[in-house]
């Protein structure tokens, strides 16, 4: 072929893709508020969000609602997770009659308001991040503590009832390298490796009637029970 035809095509090639990925540019800055993760999916997608449960402020993100990081799932997130507030630690700051809610409200409010789906995390958590008043509670009182987390799961699902539609309500109660239910301490520092004040205060068939009492709370609602490290266990051992 003759050179010159060559070096012809060639720029006609040159400037259709320059005029493609110009028209392609336009596109996308007039749908531009289109364009984002949640009309992309087929499925529900989001984040796990956190605020501080004794201010209306972002955990690490500055004003709440006015900060970056909540335009950010406004604009993103068709479903979200509430990472902690909603974790008995932080419901029971200062006791176990204590009920501290602000944190929880901040986030379902905010996702009724913009129409994102809520998913409530966790009633039942092995882990250290509960209060030392729940460390040290004893085998002899297994029937106060019975009723004490039935109230917790009864009082947070009531309150949220129709608004949060599906729950983990145990969350890691086995230990991921062998499968066994977390009951003692083997190294209490090692947060993989802890083990249950709840399964040894309540017993080790708690987990059943964890599930009864959220089941009665709010027969509506869809029940989870949630672990870890599923992704990724077992990948070094290949």
């Amino acid at each position: 072929m003759d050179k010159k035809i060559i070096q012809i095509l060639s720029a006609c090639i040159l400037i259709s893709m320059l005029l493609f990925s110009c028209k392609k540019k336009q596109i996308i800055e007039q749908n531009n508020e289109k364009i984002n993760l949640k009309s992309a999916a087929s499925y529900p997608v989001g984040f796990a969000v956190g605020v501080s449960n004794s201010t209306n402020s972002v955990q690490y993100w500055g004003n709440y609602e006015n900060s970056p990081y909540w335009s950010i799932i406004k604009n993103e997130a068709s479903s979200i997770t509430v990472e902690n507030a909603l974790k008995y630690a932080n419901i029971h700051q200062d006791g176990p009659d204590s009920y501290y809610f602000r944190g929880a409200d901040s986030i379902v409010n905010f996702a009724v308001r913009n129409n994102i789906r809520i998913f409530g995390h966790c009633f039942v958590w092995h882990t250290s991040s509960a209060q030392d008043w729940v460390k040290n509670m004893t085998v002899a009182d297994s029937a106060l503590w019975e009723k004490r987390i039935k109230d917790h799961i009864t009082i947070t699902m009531q309150r949220y009832k129709g608004r949060i539609k599906a729950w983990d309500v145990v969350n890691e109660a086995f230990r991921q390298d062998n499968g066994e239910l977390r009951y003692n301490d083997p190294t209490p520092k090692t947060i993989s490796n802890q083990g249950s004040y709840w399964a040894r205060t309540l017993g080790k068939d708690y987990i059943a009637r964890m599930y009864k009492y959220a089941s009665e709370a709010d027969p509506s609602a869809l029940l989870f029970y949630n672990d870890y490290a599923h992704e990724s266990e077992g990948v070094n051992t290949i």
